[in-house]
Protein backbone atom coordinates (compact mmCIF):
# COMPACT_ATOMS: atom_id res chain seq x y z
CA UNK A 1 0.00 0.00 0.00
CA UNK A 2 1.38 3.48 -0.42
CA UNK A 3 1.58 6.07 2.16
CA UNK A 4 -0.88 8.76 1.96
CA UNK A 5 0.74 11.98 2.38
CA UNK A 6 -0.99 15.36 3.33
CA UNK A 7 0.15 18.73 2.48
CA UNK A 8 -0.48 21.39 4.68
CA UNK A 9 -0.39 25.22 4.15
CA UNK A 10 2.80 25.24 5.99
CA UNK A 11 4.34 22.87 3.93
CA UNK A 12 3.48 24.39 0.74
CA UNK A 13 4.68 27.49 2.37
CA UNK A 14 8.36 26.52 3.21
CA UNK A 15 8.26 24.71 -0.48
CA UNK A 16 7.58 27.77 -2.18
CA UNK A 17 10.50 29.74 0.08
CA UNK A 18 12.59 27.14 -0.88
CA UNK A 19 11.95 27.46 -4.25
CA UNK A 20 12.44 31.29 -4.15
CA UNK A 21 15.81 30.97 -2.25
CA UNK A 22 17.03 30.02 -5.81
CA UNK A 23 16.20 32.34 -8.10
CA UNK A 24 17.59 35.73 -8.79
CA UNK A 25 14.92 38.54 -8.11
CA UNK A 26 15.42 41.86 -9.95
CA UNK A 27 14.05 44.77 -8.47
CA UNK A 28 10.77 45.58 -10.86
CA UNK A 29 10.13 49.30 -9.21
CA UNK A 30 10.16 51.31 -6.55
CA UNK A 31 7.25 50.11 -5.21
CA UNK A 32 5.83 46.58 -4.72
CA UNK A 33 3.39 44.93 -3.40
CA UNK A 34 2.84 43.88 0.35
CA UNK A 35 1.18 40.51 2.13
CA UNK A 36 -0.49 41.56 5.05
CA UNK A 37 -2.24 38.69 6.87
CA UNK A 38 -5.42 39.32 8.83
CA UNK A 39 -7.50 36.48 10.15
CA UNK A 40 -6.71 33.67 8.14
CA UNK A 41 -6.67 35.85 4.94
CA UNK A 42 -4.01 37.31 2.73
CA UNK A 43 -5.03 40.92 2.24
CA UNK A 44 -2.47 42.59 -0.22
CA UNK A 45 -1.91 46.15 0.15
CA UNK A 46 0.06 48.84 -1.66
CA UNK A 47 3.04 50.40 0.05
CA UNK A 48 5.46 53.29 -0.87
CA UNK A 49 8.55 52.20 0.32
CA UNK A 50 12.08 51.11 -1.69
CA UNK A 51 11.58 47.59 -2.67
CA UNK A 52 14.70 45.10 -1.55
CA UNK A 53 14.49 40.95 -2.57
CA UNK A 54 14.07 38.97 0.58
CA UNK A 55 16.76 36.79 -1.45
CA UNK A 56 19.64 37.26 -3.67
CA UNK A 57 22.13 35.50 -5.61
CA UNK A 58 24.94 37.02 -7.00
CA UNK A 59 28.63 35.17 -8.21
CA UNK A 60 26.52 31.83 -6.84
CA UNK A 61 26.49 32.94 -3.40
CA UNK A 62 23.42 33.56 -1.94
CA UNK A 63 22.70 36.66 -0.18
CA UNK A 64 20.26 37.12 2.54
CA UNK A 65 19.11 40.71 3.61
CA UNK A 66 18.51 40.52 7.33
CA UNK A 67 15.86 43.24 7.76
CA UNK A 68 13.28 41.36 5.28
CA UNK A 69 14.59 37.76 7.32
CA UNK A 70 13.37 39.47 10.35
CA UNK A 71 10.61 40.26 8.78
CA UNK A 72 9.51 37.17 7.21
CA UNK A 73 10.48 35.73 10.72
CA UNK A 74 7.81 37.48 12.83
CA UNK A 75 5.36 36.72 9.49
CA UNK A 76 6.12 33.06 9.94
CA UNK A 77 4.90 33.48 13.45
CA UNK A 78 2.02 35.38 13.45
CA UNK A 79 1.15 32.63 10.26
CA UNK A 80 1.48 29.94 12.96
CA UNK A 81 -0.09 31.21 14.86
CA UNK A 82 -3.31 31.86 13.31
CA UNK A 83 -3.33 28.90 11.50
CA UNK A 84 -3.55 27.05 14.74
CA UNK A 85 -5.80 29.01 16.53
CA UNK A 86 -8.02 28.16 13.00
CA UNK A 87 -7.30 24.86 13.47
CA UNK A 88 -9.03 24.36 17.07
CA UNK A 89 -11.20 27.24 17.00
CA UNK A 90 -14.40 25.79 18.85
CA UNK A 91 -17.54 25.93 16.41
CA UNK A 92 -19.52 28.69 15.79
CA UNK A 93 -22.40 29.32 18.40
CA UNK A 94 -25.83 28.83 17.25
CA UNK A 95 -28.28 31.91 18.19
CA UNK A 96 -30.62 31.21 20.68
CA UNK A 97 -34.06 29.76 19.66
CA UNK A 98 -37.06 32.18 19.89
CA UNK A 99 -39.42 30.11 22.29
CA UNK A 100 -41.91 32.62 22.43
CA UNK A 101 -44.00 30.88 20.36
CA UNK A 102 -43.86 27.71 21.59
CA UNK A 103 -45.66 25.29 23.62
CA UNK A 104 -45.04 26.07 27.47
CA UNK A 105 -44.61 22.59 29.38
CA UNK A 106 -46.37 24.21 32.19
CA UNK A 107 -49.03 25.33 30.29
CA UNK A 108 -49.90 22.06 28.98
CA UNK A 109 -50.10 20.72 32.64
CA UNK A 110 -52.89 18.34 31.96
CA UNK A 111 -52.63 15.18 29.55
CA UNK A 112 -55.91 14.76 27.34
CA UNK A 113 -56.24 11.79 27.02
CA UNK A 114 -57.70 10.08 23.69
CA UNK A 115 -61.62 8.58 25.59
CA UNK A 116 -61.34 12.80 26.30
CA UNK A 117 -60.19 13.91 22.50
CA UNK A 118 -63.29 10.95 21.14
CA UNK A 119 -65.86 12.60 23.69
CA UNK A 120 -65.14 16.34 22.45
CA UNK A 121 -65.12 14.98 18.17
CA UNK A 122 -68.62 13.12 18.83
CA UNK A 123 -69.85 16.16 20.77
CA UNK A 124 -69.46 18.47 17.71
CA UNK A 125 -71.37 15.88 15.62
CA UNK A 126 -74.31 16.43 17.24
CA UNK A 127 -77.00 18.33 16.02
CA UNK A 128 -76.44 21.91 16.14
CA UNK A 129 -79.53 23.23 18.64
CA UNK A 130 -78.14 19.90 20.98
CA UNK A 131 -77.87 21.21 24.60
CA UNK A 132 -74.51 19.52 25.69
CA UNK A 133 -73.87 20.86 29.29
CA UNK A 134 -75.68 23.41 31.85
CA UNK A 135 -73.11 25.49 34.05
CA UNK A 136 -74.81 27.55 36.24
CA UNK A 137 -77.80 28.05 34.26
CA UNK A 138 -75.64 28.39 30.95
CA UNK A 139 -77.18 26.16 28.75
CA UNK A 140 -74.09 25.18 26.12
CA UNK A 141 -75.49 23.69 23.08
CA UNK A 142 -73.67 22.34 20.39
CA UNK A 143 -73.46 25.41 17.79
CA UNK A 144 -71.98 26.89 21.05
CA UNK A 145 -69.07 24.51 21.35
CA UNK A 146 -68.13 24.58 17.78
CA UNK A 147 -66.76 28.10 18.13
CA UNK A 148 -63.89 26.39 20.18
CA UNK A 149 -62.77 24.35 16.79
CA UNK A 150 -59.41 25.79 15.45
CA UNK A 151 -60.31 29.24 13.15
CA UNK A 152 -63.27 30.39 15.22
CA UNK A 153 -64.29 33.13 17.32
CA UNK A 154 -65.21 32.06 20.83
CA UNK A 155 -69.10 32.84 21.31
CA UNK A 156 -70.56 34.52 25.10
CA UNK A 157 -71.95 31.37 25.80
CA UNK A 158 -68.81 29.25 26.09
CA UNK A 159 -66.91 32.64 27.80
CA UNK A 160 -69.77 32.90 30.38
CA UNK A 161 -69.33 28.89 30.69
CA UNK A 162 -66.09 29.23 31.52
CA UNK A 163 -66.13 31.85 34.31
CA UNK A 164 -68.81 30.70 36.12
CA UNK A 165 -66.16 27.58 36.45
CA UNK A 166 -63.63 29.76 37.56
CA UNK A 167 -65.86 31.36 40.16
CA UNK A 168 -67.22 28.19 41.86
CA UNK A 169 -63.38 26.53 41.94
CA UNK A 170 -62.35 29.81 43.72
CA UNK A 171 -65.06 29.24 46.33
CA UNK A 172 -66.00 32.60 47.54
CA UNK A 173 -62.80 34.42 46.44
CA UNK A 174 -63.71 35.14 43.00
CA UNK A 175 -66.65 36.73 40.85
CA UNK A 176 -67.08 37.01 37.20
CA UNK A 177 -69.54 39.39 35.65
CA UNK A 178 -71.35 38.17 32.26
CA UNK A 179 -70.39 38.93 29.38
CA UNK A 180 -73.20 41.93 28.73
CA UNK A 181 -72.25 44.25 31.76
CA UNK A 182 -69.29 45.97 30.05
CA UNK A 183 -71.26 47.22 26.86
CA UNK A 184 -74.45 48.35 29.38
CA UNK A 185 -72.02 50.05 31.98
CA UNK A 186 -70.91 52.25 28.63
CA UNK A 187 -74.17 52.64 27.25
CA UNK A 188 -76.65 53.14 30.34
CA UNK A 189 -73.98 54.20 33.31
CA UNK A 190 -74.31 52.86 36.99
CA UNK A 191 -77.88 52.98 36.65
CA UNK A 192 -78.48 50.50 33.78
CA UNK A 193 -76.13 48.25 35.99
CA UNK A 194 -77.26 49.01 39.61
CA UNK A 195 -79.06 45.74 40.08
CA UNK A 196 -76.49 43.39 38.70
CA UNK A 197 -75.26 42.46 41.79
CA UNK A 198 -78.22 41.66 43.64
CA UNK A 199 -78.11 37.95 43.88
CA UNK A 200 -74.27 38.53 44.94
CA UNK A 201 -75.19 41.34 47.96
CA UNK A 202 -71.90 42.46 48.36
CA UNK A 203 -69.03 43.01 45.39
CA UNK A 204 -66.18 44.32 47.50
CA UNK A 205 -66.42 40.59 49.34
CA UNK A 206 -64.60 39.25 46.61
CA UNK A 207 -60.63 39.04 45.88
CA UNK A 208 -61.26 39.94 42.22
CA UNK A 209 -64.04 40.66 39.73
CA UNK A 210 -63.37 39.81 36.40
CA UNK A 211 -65.27 41.81 33.54
CA UNK A 212 -65.45 39.93 30.24
CA UNK A 213 -64.77 43.11 27.28
CA UNK A 214 -66.09 42.56 23.64
CA UNK A 215 -65.11 45.35 21.80
CA UNK A 216 -67.87 45.67 19.05
CA UNK A 217 -65.41 47.20 16.32
CA UNK A 218 -63.30 45.34 15.75
CA UNK A 219 -65.15 42.43 17.22
CA UNK A 220 -62.31 41.66 20.11
CA UNK A 221 -62.35 40.24 23.37
CA UNK A 222 -60.62 41.25 26.40
CA UNK A 223 -60.42 40.96 30.46
CA UNK A 224 -60.53 43.80 32.66
CA UNK A 225 -59.71 42.18 36.28
CA UNK A 226 -60.57 44.60 39.46
CA UNK A 227 -58.04 43.40 42.00
CA UNK A 228 -59.95 44.57 45.76
CA UNK A 229 -56.57 43.84 47.42
CA UNK A 230 -54.00 45.66 45.84
CA UNK A 231 -56.71 48.12 44.57
CA UNK A 232 -55.97 48.10 40.67
CA UNK A 233 -58.11 47.48 37.61
CA UNK A 234 -56.07 45.62 34.94
CA UNK A 235 -56.68 46.02 31.39
CA UNK A 236 -55.53 42.44 29.55
CA UNK A 237 -55.70 42.74 25.75
CA UNK A 238 -54.04 40.07 23.49
CA UNK A 239 -53.46 42.28 20.55
CA UNK A 240 -51.61 44.85 22.78
CA UNK A 241 -54.40 48.01 22.70
CA UNK A 242 -55.38 50.10 25.72
CA UNK A 243 -58.89 51.08 27.27
CA UNK A 244 -58.16 54.03 29.81
CA UNK A 245 -61.80 55.23 29.23
CA UNK A 246 -62.98 51.43 30.00
CA UNK A 247 -61.08 51.49 33.14
CA UNK A 248 -62.58 55.22 34.42
CA UNK A 249 -65.64 53.78 33.63
CA UNK A 250 -64.98 50.59 35.71
CA UNK A 251 -63.97 53.00 38.91
CA UNK A 252 -66.27 55.17 38.15
CA UNK A 253 -68.79 52.10 38.98
CA UNK A 254 -66.91 50.87 41.96
CA UNK A 255 -67.26 54.74 43.39
CA UNK A 256 -71.25 54.57 42.91
CA UNK A 257 -71.79 50.98 44.02
CA UNK A 258 -70.08 51.76 47.26
CA UNK A 259 -71.73 55.26 47.78
CA UNK A 260 -75.30 52.79 47.61
CA UNK A 261 -74.83 49.42 48.91
CA UNK A 262 -72.46 50.05 51.13
CA UNK A 263 -73.82 53.52 52.23
CA UNK A 264 -69.87 54.89 52.44
CA UNK A 265 -67.33 56.47 49.88
CA UNK A 266 -64.54 54.99 47.75
CA UNK A 267 -61.18 56.99 47.43
CA UNK A 268 -60.37 56.73 43.71
CA UNK A 269 -56.67 58.14 44.47
CA UNK A 270 -55.69 55.36 45.78
CA UNK A 271 -56.63 53.24 42.73
CA UNK A 272 -54.46 52.14 40.51
CA UNK A 273 -55.25 51.83 36.62
CA UNK A 274 -53.38 49.81 34.35
CA UNK A 275 -52.95 48.53 30.64
CA UNK A 276 -50.74 45.54 30.78
CA UNK A 277 -48.44 45.57 27.95
CA UNK A 278 -45.97 42.46 28.71
CA UNK A 279 -48.54 39.76 28.48
CA UNK A 280 -48.72 37.20 25.78
CA UNK A 281 -49.92 38.16 22.63
CA UNK A 282 -52.32 36.27 19.69
CA UNK A 283 -50.57 35.74 16.50
CA UNK A 284 -54.01 35.84 14.69
CA UNK A 285 -57.20 37.30 14.18
CA UNK A 286 -59.16 34.51 16.21
CA UNK A 287 -58.11 33.19 19.18
CA UNK A 288 -58.78 36.43 21.46
CA UNK A 289 -61.56 34.63 23.48
CA UNK A 290 -59.19 31.63 24.33
CA UNK A 291 -56.69 34.49 25.65
CA UNK A 292 -59.41 35.69 27.56
CA UNK A 293 -60.44 32.63 29.31
CA UNK A 294 -57.09 31.71 30.26
CA UNK A 295 -55.80 34.97 31.44
CA UNK A 296 -59.06 34.73 33.82
CA UNK A 297 -57.81 31.19 34.56
CA UNK A 298 -54.63 32.31 35.63
CA UNK A 299 -55.44 35.40 37.64
CA UNK A 300 -58.08 33.54 39.59
CA UNK A 301 -55.31 31.00 40.96
CA UNK A 302 -52.66 34.39 41.91
CA UNK A 303 -50.34 31.73 38.75
CA UNK A 304 -47.90 33.26 36.71
CA UNK A 305 -49.00 33.92 33.34
CA UNK A 306 -46.52 32.12 30.97
CA UNK A 307 -48.84 30.39 27.97
CA UNK A 308 -48.09 31.65 24.19
CA UNK A 309 -49.93 31.48 21.08
CA UNK A 310 -48.63 28.19 20.53
CA UNK A 311 -50.88 26.54 23.78
CA UNK A 312 -53.59 27.73 21.59
CA UNK A 313 -54.69 24.33 20.01
CA UNK A 314 -54.36 22.66 23.16
CA UNK A 315 -56.66 25.02 25.29
CA UNK A 316 -59.74 25.22 22.96
CA UNK A 317 -59.44 21.34 23.44
CA UNK A 318 -59.43 21.68 27.35
CA UNK A 319 -61.56 24.30 27.33
CA UNK A 320 -64.60 21.81 25.40
CA UNK A 321 -63.67 18.71 27.78
CA UNK A 322 -64.23 20.88 30.65
CA UNK A 323 -67.07 22.26 29.73
CA UNK A 324 -68.21 18.64 28.53
CA UNK A 325 -67.75 17.97 32.37
CA UNK A 326 -68.48 20.81 34.03
CA UNK A 327 -65.31 21.09 36.04
CA UNK A 328 -62.15 22.20 35.59
CA UNK A 329 -58.96 20.00 35.51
Amino acid sequence: MQPHFSFTPIFIFYTALYAASCIHVEPLSTTQPNFLLKDHTVQKTERNVPYKPLINLQNGNRIQNKEKTDHYTKSYAIFTKKYRKLQTKSPIKKPKTDTSSKPSVHAQDVILTKKMLDQLEQAYKTAPDTILSEIEGIEVRAKDLISLQMGNWLNDNIIEAYLSMIDKRSKGKVYSFNTWFYNKLLKEGYKGVSRWTKSIGNVFSYDKVLIPIHLKSPGHWCLAVIDMINKTIQYYDSQGGENKEGLNKILAYLIDEMATKKTSQLNKDGWRLECLKDIPQQGNGYDCGVFLCKFADYLAQNRKIEFTQSDMPYFRQRIGIEILNKKLM
